[in-house]
């Protein structure tokens, strides 16, 4: 079966997740059918152009997925927790390329690369921007500071937990 999603916006982080989230139910509900969802809308690494992201099938492993979801959910209902999904989204993909290694080479790169989701200096936004995260930082130094801040300030850990198997049933395709 092959599931459709059209959006007229940047596929970005948050529309992955949400597509993720429906395509794992799907696979749910259809286990002896292998479920694809191709989301149509503008590329997010070629502005101005169509593109397309597909979830290929994720088979058994989906009730997995869903139910490590659901816990890292009601985590954040009980205490404000590290994930900033465009920011993370960079990270997991810069990490991917390290095979997730998260040596102090890897995490550098996957800062660099991840830094203009967090805080865009030029611009003056990013997610460092947003309330919660104010709330979050409060006293703590900036994760982005440091590859070491990085690391102890979870951001990492929870971006893995939500995007290294989303990446790896993620296909890009024009």
């Amino acid at each position: 079966m092959v599931r459709c999603v059209t959006d007229f916006g940047r596929v970005h982080a948050k529309r992955l997740i949400q597509n993720w989230i429906l395509h794992l139910a799907v696979t749910m509900m259809m286990p002896d059918i292998p479920v694809t969802t191709r989301i149509i809308g503008t590329d997010p690494f070629r502005p101005n152009t169509a593109g397309m992201q597909v979830f290929t099938p994720v088979g058994d492993a989906a009730r997995t997925c869903l139910e490590d979801l659901a816990a890292l959910y009601v985590y954040g209902l009980k205490q404000p927790w590290p994930f900033f999904p465009e920011t993370g989204l960079l990270l997991a993909r810069s990490l991917a390329e390290d095979l997730y290694e998260l040596e102090d080479n890897a995490v550098t790169r996957a800062m660099k690369k991840a830094r203009p989701g967090w805080f865009n200096v030029h611009s003056g936004t990013g997610e460092k921007t947003d309330r919660y995260a104010a709330v979050w930082l409060a006293g703590q130094p900036d994760p982005f500071d440091t590859p070491a801040h990085l690391l102890a300030s979870g951001i990492v850990v929870h971006a893995l937990s939500v995007f290294k198997p989303l990446l790896a049933h993620l296909e890009t395709r024009s």
